[in-house]
């Protein structure tokens, strides 16, 4: 990774849903807050951008703020190094504010695959005969018919399933019974769905933690686990591993 010098980030804002024109709003200030819960909750984040005119907040989001579902893509990095997506998803709501007599901003409140969690429906039939893992394709199907790309899953079991099993209902729903029954965890963020066994990691490469690589303070250890504050680092990804260094460990 390059030198942690020079934070970039780069904004994009659908300005309708299902249309193409969308506005960089890279230029403006911009503070945003994106969190990934370690369950399957969908990513979300909270945008401020500051300082828009009228003009361009209605065009974004209605004269009576009631605009949704157009698309935002957040990328970041540093100088010397290429941005990569830290969020993708759907806006479910705007908001106007302002700090003080100078200073406005427009808040973007948005979610990542929100639509295709609550909304998706499967009607499938897994015959008999079939593995486990084919049970998890026919999932990942749905998934990937409901416009998601389909991330990192680990290979299953092929034992065979002596009766059919039949999917039918809320997608999400027919996933986290699955998932359960298969000690497995999934993640939905930036229009793709990523699996693992539930002690397992995904096979993104290892990142370093440490002074030189952004830790900020020193590392914690809590009855809740360990907890480490860094500088932003799109290659953390859900399920990664990380290699700490535990040489000034707080107890």
């Amino acid at each position: 990774m390059s030198e942690q010098w020079m934070r970039q980030c780069k904004l994009t804002v659908q300005i309708d849903k299902e249309q193409p024109q969308a506005l960089d709003l890279s230029d403006f200030h911009i503070y945003f807050h994106i969190s990934q819960p370690t369950t399957e909750a969908p990513k979300a984040a909270e945008i401020y951008i500051y300082n828009l005119s009228k003009t361009t907040m209605d065009l974004l989001c209605g004269a009576d703020d009631q605009k949704k579902d157009s698309q935002v893509i957040l990328e970041a990095g540093y100088e010397g190094s290429a941005l990569e997506v830290i969020f993708k998803g759907k806006v479910f709501q705007y908001r106007r504010g302002r700090d003080n007599q100078v200073d406005t901003w427009l808040c973007i409140l948005t979610q990542s695959c929100d639509v295709v969690k609550n909304n998706a429906v499967i009607n499938q039939t897994v015959p008999a005969g079939s593995s486990i893992n084919d049970t998890k394709n026919t999932l990942l199907k749905g998934y990937e018919g409901a416009g998601l790309q389909l991330g990192y899953s680990p290979e299953l079991s092929d034992q065979k399933l002596i009766r059919g099993r039949v999917l039918f209902g809320s997608l999400d729903l027919n996933m986290q019974q699955f998932s359960k029954d298969n000690d497995l965890a999934y993640s939905l963020s930036d229009d793709e769905i990523h699996m693992r066994i539930v002690d397992k990691y995904t096979i993104e490469p290892v990142q370093i933690l440490s002074a030189n690589t952004g830790v900020v303070g020193m590392p914690q250890l809590t009855s809740e686990g360990l907890k480490i504050t860094c500088l932003l680092n799109p290659k953390l990804k859900w399920g990664g591993r990380v290699q700490v260094d535990m040489t000034n460990m707080q107890t």
